[in-house]
């Protein structure tokens, strides 16, 4: 796991990048993406296509992968989106974290 400093990138919190599996839920549509990033205050998501905009709200359920280890579960509303090279990056901020 690499971490970016948030000096580097003039944010509060630091990001941890990771390659994990997370689940997004909106307007009754479930779909399975990759957590590209991960910070304090909200996630990079990279979907291969999703029918999301800025202002969005979203379910997630990220699941680590290790036994003992509780998901994370948060909704979150889309600050951004962008062309990947494996589809959609998506920007989330969390507004809630359960």
């Amino acid at each position: 796991m690499d971490v970016i400093s948030a000096d580097l990138e003039h944010r509060s919190f630091i990001r941890m990048m990771i390659n994990s599996s997370v689940q997004v839920r909106y307007a009754n549509i479930e779909l399975v993406g990759t957590c590209h990033d991960l910070s304090a205050t909200g996630m990079g998501i990279v979907l291969e296509q999703a029918d999301l905009k800025v202002g969005d709200e979203v379910s997630l359920e990220l699941r680590p992968g290790r036994p003992g280890v509780l998901p994370l579960q948060a909704t979150a509303k889309v600050v951004h989106c962008s062309p990947h090279e494996n589809g959609i990056l998506l920007g989330v901020h969390f507004t809630k974290l359960r």
